[in-house]
Protein backbone atom coordinates (compact mmCIF):
# COMPACT_ATOMS: atom_id res chain seq x y z
CA UNK A 1 0.00 0.00 0.00
CA UNK A 2 0.94 3.32 -0.61
CA UNK A 3 0.23 6.71 1.37
CA UNK A 4 0.78 9.46 0.09
CA UNK A 5 0.89 13.49 2.24
CA UNK A 6 1.74 15.66 -0.13
CA UNK A 7 3.07 19.52 1.08
CA UNK A 8 3.98 18.63 4.54
CA UNK A 9 5.23 22.36 5.06
CA UNK A 10 1.30 23.55 5.44
CA UNK A 11 -0.16 20.89 8.10
CA UNK A 12 -2.65 21.86 10.20
CA UNK A 13 -1.91 20.85 14.14
CA UNK A 14 -4.65 17.77 14.01
CA UNK A 15 -3.69 16.41 10.65
CA UNK A 16 0.11 16.65 12.14
CA UNK A 17 -0.90 14.23 15.08
CA UNK A 18 -1.95 11.72 12.46
CA UNK A 19 0.81 11.26 10.68
CA UNK A 20 3.33 11.45 13.77
CA UNK A 21 1.19 8.18 14.17
CA UNK A 22 1.28 6.74 10.76
CA UNK A 23 4.98 6.90 10.76
CA UNK A 24 5.01 5.63 14.22
CA UNK A 25 3.85 2.78 13.25
CA UNK A 26 5.05 2.44 9.17
CA UNK A 27 7.60 -0.46 10.75
CA UNK A 28 4.79 -2.95 11.33
CA UNK A 29 2.62 -2.64 8.10
CA UNK A 30 3.60 -3.73 4.54
CA UNK A 31 3.06 0.49 3.55
CA UNK A 32 5.19 2.87 1.75
CA UNK A 33 4.86 6.42 3.29
CA UNK A 34 5.83 9.02 0.92
CA UNK A 35 5.71 12.75 2.31
CA UNK A 36 6.67 15.68 0.52
CA UNK A 37 7.67 19.22 1.76
CA UNK A 38 10.10 22.54 1.34
CA UNK A 39 13.29 22.44 2.39
CA UNK A 40 12.06 24.99 5.39
CA UNK A 41 10.18 22.25 6.94
CA UNK A 42 12.03 20.20 9.72
CA UNK A 43 10.56 16.85 9.73
CA UNK A 44 11.03 15.20 13.67
CA UNK A 45 11.20 11.61 12.04
CA UNK A 46 14.49 11.96 10.41
CA UNK A 47 16.90 10.11 11.68
CA UNK A 48 14.73 6.98 12.27
CA UNK A 49 15.78 3.62 11.31
CA UNK A 50 12.93 4.03 8.75
CA UNK A 51 13.02 6.85 7.71
CA UNK A 52 14.95 7.98 4.68
CA UNK A 53 15.21 11.88 3.10
CA UNK A 54 15.67 12.47 -0.39
CA UNK A 55 16.32 16.24 -1.43
CA UNK A 56 15.05 17.42 -4.91
CA UNK A 57 16.19 20.20 -6.16
CA UNK A 58 14.23 22.43 -8.29
CA UNK A 59 14.04 21.97 -12.13
CA UNK A 60 15.31 24.54 -14.12
CA UNK A 61 13.50 26.15 -17.10
CA UNK A 62 15.34 23.75 -19.49
CA UNK A 63 14.07 20.33 -17.37
CA UNK A 64 10.71 21.75 -16.48
CA UNK A 65 9.56 22.30 -20.48
CA UNK A 66 10.59 18.53 -20.85
CA UNK A 67 8.43 16.86 -17.79
CA UNK A 68 5.73 19.68 -19.17
CA UNK A 69 6.16 17.77 -22.96
CA UNK A 70 6.75 14.33 -21.65
CA UNK A 71 3.65 14.75 -19.61
CA UNK A 72 1.71 16.51 -22.25
CA UNK A 73 2.66 14.55 -24.82
CA UNK A 74 1.44 16.39 -28.09
CA UNK A 75 4.86 19.19 -27.35
CA UNK A 76 2.26 21.40 -27.09
CA UNK A 77 0.50 23.06 -23.21
CA UNK A 78 -2.30 23.30 -22.70
CA UNK A 79 -3.94 26.54 -23.23
CA UNK A 80 -5.11 27.59 -19.84
CA UNK A 81 -1.83 25.83 -17.92
CA UNK A 82 -0.69 29.50 -17.46
CA UNK A 83 -3.86 30.42 -15.52
CA UNK A 84 -3.68 27.06 -13.84
CA UNK A 85 -0.64 28.05 -12.43
CA UNK A 86 -1.07 31.59 -11.37
CA UNK A 87 -4.53 30.33 -9.47
CA UNK A 88 -1.54 28.39 -7.32
CA UNK A 89 0.42 31.12 -6.70
CA UNK A 90 -3.07 33.11 -5.85
CA UNK A 91 -3.20 30.60 -2.81
CA UNK A 92 0.29 30.36 -1.71
CA UNK A 93 0.06 33.91 -1.53
CA UNK A 94 -3.03 34.10 0.63
CA UNK A 95 -1.30 31.79 2.74
CA UNK A 96 1.52 34.56 2.99
CA UNK A 97 3.90 31.84 1.52
CA UNK A 98 5.52 34.53 -0.63
CA UNK A 99 8.28 33.06 -1.93
CA UNK A 100 6.30 30.36 -3.49
CA UNK A 101 3.51 32.65 -4.66
CA UNK A 102 6.50 34.82 -6.41
CA UNK A 103 7.86 31.53 -8.14
CA UNK A 104 4.75 30.15 -9.30
CA UNK A 105 3.44 33.50 -10.65
CA UNK A 106 7.07 33.72 -12.64
CA UNK A 107 6.15 30.66 -14.14
CA UNK A 108 3.21 31.48 -14.84
CA UNK A 109 4.35 34.74 -16.77
CA UNK A 110 6.89 32.66 -18.53
CA UNK A 111 4.33 29.70 -19.34
CA UNK A 112 1.85 32.42 -20.62
CA UNK A 113 4.59 35.02 -22.85
CA UNK A 114 5.76 31.03 -24.47
CA UNK A 115 2.05 30.33 -25.34
CA UNK A 116 1.09 33.92 -26.30
CA UNK A 117 -1.07 34.03 -24.03
CA UNK A 118 -0.48 38.24 -23.02
CA UNK A 119 -3.63 38.41 -20.97
CA UNK A 120 -3.11 35.57 -18.69
CA UNK A 121 0.75 37.27 -18.43
CA UNK A 122 -1.00 40.43 -17.37
CA UNK A 123 -2.99 38.98 -14.58
CA UNK A 124 0.26 36.87 -13.34
CA UNK A 125 1.89 39.97 -13.03
CA UNK A 126 -0.64 41.92 -11.51
CA UNK A 127 -1.16 39.71 -9.17
CA UNK A 128 2.93 39.29 -8.98
CA UNK A 129 3.23 42.91 -7.77
CA UNK A 130 1.88 43.35 -4.50
CA UNK A 131 4.46 40.29 -3.12
CA UNK A 132 7.29 41.67 -4.80
CA UNK A 133 6.55 44.89 -2.51
CA UNK A 134 5.64 43.08 0.35
CA UNK A 135 9.32 41.24 -0.04
CA UNK A 136 10.55 45.06 -0.59
CA UNK A 137 11.13 45.08 -4.30
CA UNK A 138 8.29 47.67 -5.15
CA UNK A 139 10.60 49.26 -7.93
CA UNK A 140 11.40 46.03 -9.54
CA UNK A 141 7.16 44.89 -9.16
CA UNK A 142 6.08 48.26 -10.69
CA UNK A 143 8.64 48.27 -13.56
CA UNK A 144 7.81 44.76 -14.65
CA UNK A 145 4.19 45.20 -14.71
CA UNK A 146 4.28 48.51 -15.93
CA UNK A 147 6.49 46.81 -19.18
CA UNK A 148 3.88 44.33 -19.62
CA UNK A 149 0.74 46.64 -19.22
CA UNK A 150 2.76 48.73 -21.96
CA UNK A 151 2.31 45.62 -24.58
CA UNK A 152 -1.67 46.59 -24.69
CA UNK A 153 -2.66 49.08 -27.01
CA UNK A 154 -6.01 49.63 -26.93
CA UNK A 155 -8.71 52.09 -25.29
CA UNK A 156 -11.37 50.14 -24.33
CA UNK A 157 -11.76 49.68 -20.67
CA UNK A 158 -10.44 45.67 -20.43
CA UNK A 159 -11.14 44.71 -16.79
CA UNK A 160 -7.51 42.81 -16.14
CA UNK A 161 -5.65 46.02 -17.59
CA UNK A 162 -7.69 47.96 -14.50
CA UNK A 163 -6.48 45.86 -12.24
CA UNK A 164 -3.11 46.13 -13.14
CA UNK A 165 -3.67 50.14 -13.52
CA UNK A 166 -4.84 50.01 -9.72
CA UNK A 167 -1.77 47.91 -8.77
CA UNK A 168 0.78 50.06 -10.24
CA UNK A 169 -1.17 53.08 -8.82
CA UNK A 170 -1.04 51.56 -5.16
CA UNK A 171 2.88 50.43 -5.63
CA UNK A 172 3.37 54.46 -6.48
CA UNK A 173 2.31 55.19 -3.12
Amino acid sequence: MLMLFEDVHWIDPSSRELLDLVVERVPLLPVLLLLTFRPEFQPPWTGQAHVTVLVLNRLDRREGAALVQRVVGTGEMPSDLAECIRLRGQIAAGRDDLMGAAHLFETAIATARRQQARLFELRAATQLAPVLARQGRVHEAATRLQAVVHTFNTRYPIVDLIAAQRALDTLSR
